[in-house]
């Protein structure tokens, strides 16, 4: 799926004169999409991989008379720029031979849709923690925000692919692909091959369960909440604190610190008059970063040890 989706793009790029062609092939179609360009699959960058998603899947009905053309010469004299007729030699309609056999494949359509959609719950997230002002605590905030989007996408992927399906199976009317499931084979090996009865059923089982399964267990190995490095000092930043009810628990976890204390019997004391001070403060927490602003106010005469924590946090 990302060798098709990565193919397309280059293409296009490699040559201003295919590009040119895309565009007029483009306005020669109602104004569905104003996108003029395919991006190309970024291999590191998440935001910019669902850019790619989307843009793919909003013009891939246009994307496949485009190759037909090149290959097919049917209408070159419509798809023309003045009195100009396009002409292609072998290797452009070679290469539009293979780009049009694999983008017409059905199970291709529906994977390109099946990630797009899936990918869609860790957009928000991979935007924000680019963010140079992004704190930590709205980080990690987002990012278990994002683990239950993800694990209710799981709960719900029946539900959530039959529409899924739907639009892949219109995609598919649109280009003239036949929607059909591979054969499958009691030995195969090399592929998925859950148990199925239907079409619909065998892209529900082989490709969108093990997609959302696979994008589950990556995020949570990736973002694993025990291996938060100083996490009980996050509970001392503002919108934490507001919303912390046992005062003990987090005295406690934040003892470990005590050697760097300058006073830790006086701790219990100060997390109390400090969730206090914040329940007492009229601002939006949202607005700023939660980590600079709590340590500008956290008074050295009144908070030292909340201070030093702080400061702790910020190494």
């Amino acid at each position: 799926m990302l060798l098709t989706l990565s193919m397309p793009p280059t293409f296009f790029d490699n040559s201003p004169k295919r590009q040119r062609f895309l565009e007029i092939i483009l306005d020669a179609y109602p104004p569905e999409t104003k996108r003029k360009r395919l991006v190309g699959l970024c291999k590191t960058r998440w935001v910019e991989r669902h850019t790619s998603l989307e843009t793919f899947t909003e013009m891939y009905e246009y994307i496949i008379p485009c190759f037909e053309a090149i290959l097919f010469n049917e209408h070159a004299n419509i798809y023309k720029e003045g009195e100009k007729v396009f002409s292609w030699d072998r290797e452009t309609r070679t290469k539009a031979q293979g780009l049009l056999s694999s983008l017409k494949n059905f199970t291709n359509i529906l994977a390109i849709i099946v990630a797009r959609n899936e990918l869609h719950t860790v957009k928000p997230m991979a935007s924000k923690l680019q963010k140079r002002d992004f704190d930590v605590y709205q980080a990690y905030t987002l990012i278990d925000e994002t683990r239950n989007k993800i694990s209710c996408l799981r709960e719900d992927i029946d539900a959530q692919f039959s529409e899924w399906y739907e639009e892949a199976v219109l995609v598919a009317e649109k280009i003239g692909s036949t929607v059909e499931a591979p054969r499958t084979s009691k030995l195969a090996i090399h592929r998925a091959n859950a148990p199925n009865e239907s079409t619909k059923e065998y892209y529900l089982r082989n490709l969108a369960i093990p997609f959302i399964d696979c994008l589950n267990g990556e995020f949570n190995e990736r973002f694993n909440p025990n291996n938060r490095m100083g996490k009980e000092i996050l509970a001392l930043l503002p919108a934490a604190i507001r919303g912390e009810n046992d005062i003990k628990s987090l005295v406690q976890n934040l003892i470990f610190w005590n050697d760097d204390l300058p006073n830790p019997c006086a701790l219990r004391n100060e997390v109390i008059d400090l969730k206090m001070f914040w329940e007492s403060k009229q601002v939006d927490l949202t607005e700023i970063s939660l980590r600079i602003y709590a340590l500008k106010q956290a008074d050295i005469d009144v908070f030292p040890n909340i201070r030093t924590l702080l400061k702790i946090n910020d190494r």
